[in-house]
């Protein structure tokens, strides 16, 4: 059992739906297989079995032998399944590599040049990446300024180590001021800091980080962990009243900074 639902779980990671992954495998394993024995195979309602057959036939994924007295259906070869994701790499990278091509054209296209400010809004894991990520599209400024607690940002967003390295690699520096716990302190051991990086801590009693805040450049990221969401907004003025408040804290953290490290 622990098998099997490892294999729907790899055909779902493929783009079949659960139901789709659970009739292939039963075509897979009865060979040819009226539609009642495929129903019970895959534990899917018969009806249901013929919507699921037709898109699987519609894939490539399934065919039918018409010349028995009763229709019976088959699996097409596992290898199309690997050909098909491969044709599918080949075009996704394709279509990664022209819009590398028509990204500064769509870039020009996507800037405000009117006065108020842009906002946007992502939910789920994937949209909160989305903003992290968001903060390093170009290398210019070269000061990266966020508030947050980098525990939670490395348990939340995938990847996380990584896409920092890549931050430092295009020349970004950050400066950040972090909630002081020992998970934080154990964290920024267990990954020193790069050449140009600096932290500081401050007493998460007094002052508490809800929301994981930076800036950078014209934007201004939020993200909220709890509400499952992100916000960026891109204003020039408003970048510029948060960046200076980041600044003014960033002189406080440092008499915090050094009091609180020695003691945790």
């Amino acid at each position: 059992m622990a098998a099997h639902n490892l294999l729907v779980k790899h055909l779902l990671e493929f783009g079949l739906s659960e139901k789709e992954a659970r009739v292939y495998l039963a075509l897979l394993e009865l060979g040819m297989a009226a539609v009642s024995e495929i129903a019970k195979t895959a534990n899917v309602n018969r009806s249901t079995v013929y919507v699921v057959l037709e898109s699987l036939k519609k894939k490539g994924l399934a065919g039918q032998s018409p010349d028995k007295p009763i229709v019976q259906y088959f699996a097409s070869s596992p290898d199309l399944l690997l050909h098909s994701a491969s044709v599918r790499a080949k075009r996704e990278e394709e279509v990664r590599d022209n819009l590398k091509q028509i990204l500064p054209e769509v870039k020009a296209l996507h800037k405000d040049t009117r006065h108020r400010p842009k906002v946007r809004v992502y939910e789920g894991r994937e949209g909160i990446a989305e903003v992290f990520l968001d903060a390093f599209d170009d290398n210019d400024p070269p000061i990266f300024k966020v508030c947050a607690n980098p525990v939670q940002m490395a348990k939340y967003i995938p990847n996380f180590i990584e896409e920092n390295e890549k931050r430092v690699s295009r020349g970004i520096k950050m400066h950040a001021i972090n909630p002081a716990s020992k998970e934080v302190i154990e964290f920024s051991k267990a990954h020193p800091l790069p050449k140009g990086d600096e932290i500081r801590v401050i007493p998460k009693e007094k002052f508490n980080f809800p929301a994981n805040i930076a800036t950078r450049g014209s934007k201004v990221s939020i993200i909220s962990m709890k509400g499952d969401f992100g916000l960026v907004i891109e204003n020039k003025e408003i970048t510029e009243s948060f960046s200076n408040i980041f600044d003014l804290a960033w002189e406080m953290a440092k008499m915090y900074d050094k009091k609180l490290r020695g003691s945790i």
